[in-house]
C-alpha cells in the first residue's frame, strides 16, 4: 500500500496559523481570525498543526491579543515547556557521554533552534534529539550509546546504515527517540570534508552541557533541505524555523557559505524553491543582490532528477522497482560524478552491492517480486476475463 505523501508547502488553513505565528500587528489580526472562521478547533487541529499552538500563543501574547482562545493556548504552551525541559535534561546526558569519551557533538534542529534562534524552550515542542557527531565518530558513538540502553530500532540494518547511511535512530525505555547523525542531511553523503559545518559551529549550552550548534547559514540550509522533502507527515515546520533564523536581529547568515554548501552538496532546487516560497508567502528578509542569485542559480540536469524521483520517493513511502532504482541511479550519479561512460555502469552495479550488503538479499527479491505481481495483477486478470 503506497501511503500519501504531503507536500511539504502548506494548504491555506495551515498557511494562516503559520502567518499568526509570525507575523504582527494588523497583519497577525487579519491572518489569525481569518484562521479561526476557517477551522474547528475541536476537529481540524491535527498533529502537524498542534505543534504550532506554543508558538501562537507566543505570538498572540506578544501582540496582546486577547481571545477566548487563549487560556487553551496557555495550556498546551506549558505542556510543550515542561516536555521540552525534559528532552533538554536527556540530551545533556546524551552529550556529556560523548564528550566524556572523546567525541565531540553538535546539537541540530530543534533542541539548538530553541535555544539560539526562538530562545524560548516552549515554542517548538519536540518529539526527539538530534544530534551531530564526526563521520568517523559514528561507530563509536553508536556503540556507546547501545551501552547506555539506546536501542536502535532496526538492529538488524545496523551496520548497512553505518556505513551506507546518514543516520540511526535509537530509542530508551521510555521510548524517547535520539537520531543519531553523521551527516547532517543525505545529500552530504561522501560528499562531505572532515570540517564541512563543524568549522563554524558556535557555542550552545543545554542544562548546564557545553555544546555546540551549527551556524546560522548551515542551519538554515538543514532546515530548507529537510522541510522540502515530502513526507506522509506535513513537514510545514520548516517555515517557522526558517522565518525566525532569517528574521533573528543577533545573527549573521553567512550567504556565500550558504549558497557553496547548496551547491557542494547538490540541494541547489530545495534552495530556489524553500526560499522562493518564503519570500513570497511570508516576506523573508532575504538580501535583494541574495535572493537574485539563488533565483539564477542552475541545478544540474542530474539534480533536477534526483530531486524528482527523491519527491516521488518520499521518506517511508513504497514504489514500483522501477521507480527506485531509476532514484538509486540518479543518486549514484550526484555522488559519483564521471563522465566516463564505463564507470557510469559498472560503478552503479558496484554502488548496488554496496547498498545491499549486509541485507539479505532473498528478502529483497521477494520484494520486489511482490511489487511487479501487484503491479501487473491487474493487467493479467483483465487478459484472463477476455478470454
Amino acid at each position: 500500500m503506497n501511503l500519501p505523501l504531503v507536500s511539504p508547502i502548506p494548504p491555506p488553513d495551515q498557511e494562516l496559523l503559520l502567518k499568526s505565528c509570525l507575523f504582527n500587528d494588523d497583519l497577525l489580526k487579519k491572518a489569525f481570525y481569518a484562521w479561526k472562521n476557517l477551522v474547528n478547533f475541536e476537529t481540524d487541529i491535527y498533529h502537524h498543526s498542534f505543534r504550532q499552538l506554543p508558538l501562537l500563543y507566543f505570538n498572540l501574547s506578544k501582540n496582546g491579543i486577547d481571545d477566548p482562545l487563549m487560556l487553551r493556548l496557555k495550556g498546551i504552551y506549558r505542556k510543550s515547556w515542561s516536555k521540552n525541559q525534559l528532552l533538554f535534561h536527556k540530551a545533556a546526558k546524551i552529550i556529556k557521554l560523548l564528550q566524556d569519551n572523546e567525541i565531540p557533538v553538535i546539537v541540530i534542529k530543534g533542541i539548538a533552534l530553541s535555544i539560539l534562534v526562538y530562545k524560548n524552550v516552549a515554542v517548538r515542542p519536540m518529539a526527539d534529539i538530534d544530534i551531530l557527531v564526526p563521520v568517523s565518530k559514528a561507530e563509536a558513538a553508536f556503540g556507546l550509546l547501545n551501552q547506555s540502553h539506546w536501542i536502535s530500532i532496526d538492529p538488524a540494518n545496523d551496520d548497512y546504515y553505518l556505513k551506507n547511511g546518514k543516520s540511526l535512530t535509537m530509542t530508551d525505555e521510555d521510548d524517547t527517540e535520539l537520531d543519531l547523525h553523521w551527516y547532517p542531511f543525505f545529500e552530504c553523503f561522501d560528499l562531505m570534508n572532515e570540517n564541512d559545518f563543524w568549522d563554524q559551529a558556535v557555542p550552545v549550552v543545554i542544562s548546564g552541557v557545553k555544546t555546540l550548534a551549527l551556524c546560522p547559514a548551515d542551519e538554515l540550509l538543514l532546515t530548507v533541505v529537510h522541510g522540502l522533502m515530502p513526507n506522509v507527515e506535513p513537514p510545514i515546520r520548516w517555515i517557522p524555523d526558517s522565518m525566525v533564523i532569517l528574521t533573528s536581529t543577533d545573527l549573521t547568515i553567512d550567504w556565500t557559505r550558504f549558497l557553496d554548501y547548496a551547491k557542494k552538496f547538490h540541494v541547489v532546487i530545495q534552495i530556489i524553491e524553500g526560499l522562493k516560497y518564503l519570500k513570497e508567502t511570508f516576506n523573508a528578509p532575504i538580501p535583494t543582490h541574495i535572493y537574485s542569485e539563488i533565483l539564477q542559480l542552475k541545478p544540474s540536469l542530474t539534480d533536477k532528477m534526483v530531486y524528482k524521483y527523491g519527491k516521488r520517493q518520499g521518506v517511508f513511502v513504497y514504489h514500483p522497482s522501477h521507480e527506485k532504482l531509476a532514484f538509486l541511479y540518479t543518486d549514484f550519479l550526484k555522488h559519483h560524478p564521471t563522465k566516463n561512460i564505463f564507470h557510469r555502469y559498472v560503478g552503479f552495479l558496484k554502488y548496488m552491492r554496496n547498498r545491499i550488503k549486509g541485507k539479505p538479499v532473498f528478502r529483497i527479491m521477494i520484494y520486489y517480486l511482490s511489487f511487479f505481481i501487484k503491479q501487473n495483477s491487474r493487467k493479467w486478470s483483465g487478459k484472463l476475463i477476455a478470454k
